[in-house]
């Protein structure tokens, strides 16, 4: 048997301690099922056999992966596929800034025909939209050989993302099991840089007003991705995050100085050309930009046919809808982890434009329900029956991705609003990422003690003063 001394009782001290049983009672599927109960019966080992899967699903895949990428010919994989997915238009970018045509990069026949230099496909459907400041950052790719360069940045992606997890608070098992998740062992294949921006989008969730120089800063990078972070302002607001916000600004514009001093205004217009020929393709006829394997709403309802401007205004909605979430859950007060969990989930979900590999986020989001439910088997098989769908990237009606995101985002609203600093109301409380699963939290902060309340204003039922009062 285990007390649990979390609870706290209404005037402030703690209450008399609620005896709970080590051992969770059959539920779900487990009471269908009698084997699962045995079989997943102790938290403790159905945690380790997660560990251990996702250790063993990230070894045979990214092993697989480093061999076919060293050993095929070239950068052309049959029938469709390129060495390094979208690795390529970073490393083609990188070359042509190097080569000082940078700019000739937003020009897509341009950028076509250098992308058909390495990789000889009838439509590679590569297109490049990022700030002018990228350029900075994918130069020195193109000073090492394309494998060479595409497995280098993957690993220090991910180990930028597996340290923006412990920042945070993840420690051992719970970082294990989030940094090899599906999703985010989907990133090397895509060849995107979703594990950086997805640590930053961590960084930038976690704590703000307390942390907020590195949350700021964070912040700020984001912004060579602006659409991740449509939602950090709403947040920020929300708490106050007034420092936060003014770092997130201050870095913002030391990120896209070089940028504009390099390149000026034509920089700038290229840009927006470029983006605007995004939004007529994902709008339009998607040549380059299929709604298959979208996050969002929008790419959900155009693979069921729904026009482009109608999609758009539910995208838009559904985004206000998210705002309103984020305003609402960071307000009441929960803790630093249910708060980035939040603020992550719907973010990717607000997102006008992303694909599958942004997913990389939700580990946070699975924190907050794995610390909250993880007496529950079937939510664990779910999870990864979900996230092997996505890595092998399975084609649906409905969306995998955009459900999945969907669920992360309701799991963390639902799991974490039981999450609060009783003893503040802080939304920077510390609470541990994973905690053991018969850890529990009241529904709501408790009210605080009155300053000049006396320890003894209340006898204690039963007590000789209590029964003189009485009387």
């Amino acid at each position: 048997m285990a007390r649990n001394r979390d609870y706290q009782g209404v005037n402030g001290k703690h209450a008399t301690p609620t005896v709970m049983s080590l051992t969770p009672q059959p539920r779900g599927l487990a009471l269908a099922f009698p084997s699962l109960a045995g079989a997943f019966g102790d938290p403790s080992r159905r945690a380790a056999l997660a560990d251990r899967a996702m250790q063993i699903y990230a070894a045979v895949f990214v092993g697989t992966l480093v061999v076919v990428t060293v050993t095929t010919p070239g950068l052309v994989l049959p029938p469709n596929g390129v060495v390094g997915g979208d690795f390529l238009a970073f490393y083609t970018a990188g070359e042509m800034a190097a080569a000082g045509r940078a700019l000739q990069a937003y020009d897509l026949a341009a950028f076509n025909a250098a992308l058909q230099t390495r990789a000889e496909h009838a439509h590679l459907g590569l297109m490049w939209q990022y700030p002018p400041t990228m350029f900075f950052l994918v130069a020195p790719l193109s000073l090492a050989p394309y494998k060479a360069a595409y497995l280098v940045m993957m690993a220090v992606s991910w180990a930028a993302f597996a340290g923006a997890l412990r920042a945070v608070g993840l420690r051992g098992r719970a970082l294990r099991i989030a940094a090899l998740s599906p999703p985010c062992v989907m990133a090397f294949v895509s060849g995107q840089i979703s594990l950086f921006t997805g640590a930053l989008l961590i960084l930038a969730a976690f704590a703000p007003k307390r942390r907020w120089l590195v949350a700021g800063a964070a912040a700020g990078v984001l912004t060579l991705k602006p659409q991740l972070g449509l939602l950090i302002p709403v947040a920020y607001l929300a708490v106050g995050a007034w420092r936060a916000i003014a770092v997130a600004a201050a870095v913002a514009l030391l990120v896209h100085a070089p940028g504009l001093i390099v390149f000026g205004a034509e920089g700038l217009d290229a840009f927006r050309v470029a983006a605007e020929r995004l939004h007529a393709d994902v709008v339009g006829p998607a040549i380059n930009t299929p709604p298959n394997n979208m996050t969002t709403l929008f790419g959900q309802l155009k693979r069921l046919g729904v026009g482009g401007d109608v999609a758009s205004l539910a995208q838009a909605g559904l985004a206000a809808l998210c705002a309103v979430a984020v305003w609402r859950f960071w307000r009441r007060g929960a803790d630093a982890l249910s708060n980035a969990g939040v603020l992550c989930a719907a973010a990717i979900l607000a997102a006008p434009y992303a694909y599958g590999y942004e997913m990389t986020a939700l580990a946070l989001a699975g924190a907050v329900v794995a610390r909250a439910a993880a007496d529950r088997p079937e939510a664990l098989a779910l999870m990864l029956v979900a996230g092997g769908a996505v890595a092998t990237g399975l084609d649906t009606p409905l969306h995998i991705p955009f459900l999945a995101t969907l669920a992360a985002l309701g799991g963390a609203l639902f799991y974490g609003g039981r999450f609060y600093d009783t003893a503040t109301g802080s939304a920077d409380d510390e609470t541990p990422a994973w905690p053991s699963p018969i850890r529990r939290f009241p529904n709501r902060p408790a009210p605080r003690t009155p300053a000049n309340a006396s320890p003894s204003s209340s006898p204690a039922p039963g007590s000789p003063r209590a029964a003189k009062r009485k009387n």
